[in-house]
């Protein structure tokens, strides 16, 4: 139904575990509100076991299939521990470009003063080096 809804493939996924889990959390309350909510329970808890492994094979023949935001090409594990939902990939490639577009105006800016003041740049000694001034050594900066 989602389908014809026109939902996309990962949203139909996303349909699809959202309404068994949905059916399995109803028919657990229903069987506890029964008057012998023991035994009423086994068969919605043994449900829910199924499900467990139903959806878990769902999910990775969904991902598998194209079906998924995650590359069908990755490994296990990177899908796993990477967040491919558009809204997280949009953000974090907005912030990607952000920070180089900061970083070359900070060499801009540097370098612009570099040539003004006809300076020579900052240079950093290898750690466990270290002039005996104590300041880490380097180019001198300023002239004046």
């Amino acid at each position: 139904m989602s389908w014809a809804a026109g939902l996309t493939k990962p949203q139909c996924m996303s349909v699809g575990i959202e309404t068994c889990y949905q059916n399995t959390a109803l028919a657990l309350s229903v069987a506890l509100a029964s008057p012998s909510p023991a035994r009423a329970a086994a068969v919605p808890v043994f449900y829910q076991a199924v499900q467990v492994v139903c959806l878990l094979t769902f999910s990775l023949v969904s991902w598998k299939s194209g079906w998924t935001y995650a590359p069908a090409e990755i490994s296990l594990w990177r899908m796993i521990v990477t967040n491919y939902q558009p809204f997280f990939m949009q953000e974090t490639e907005l912030v990607t470009q952000e920070l180089e577009k900061t970083a070359k105006m900070v060499k801009a800016a540097e370098e612009a003063l570099m040539s003004k003041r006809n300076l020579v740049p900052f240079q950093r000694q290898p750690s466990g080096g270290g002039g005996s001034d104590g300041g880490g050594g380097g180019g001198e900066v300023g002239g004046e």
